[in-house]
């Protein structure tokens, strides 16, 4: 069988990559994410999100990175997931 076949899943594989996407460009201006990474888990990584899905994430950085910079990620990926 081959996966356009199943329509939910390419689906929920588009939905991801789209949302994906739009989370790229909205963090790669922010200049204090230099030297860190932001990085998905859950049905996001899996792209298998969809539209009633929440975004897993964690932030990688050095030590001594500031809660405002969490707090800014976590206010760009809730505005686009």
């Amino acid at each position: 069988m081959r996966i356009e076949n199943f329509k939910h899943i390419e689906s929920a594989r588009k939905h991801s990559e789209d949302r994906l996407e739009r989370l790229r460009q909205e963090l790669s201006p922010v200049s204090e994410l230099k030297g860190c990474a932001v990085v998905v888990a859950g049905s996001y990584a899996r792209k298998e999100a969809n539209d009633q899905s929440d975004c897993d994430y964690f932030i990688i950085a050095p030590e001594q990175k500031n809660d405002a910079l969490k707090d800014r990620v976590r206010d760009i990926i809730a505005a686009q997931i």
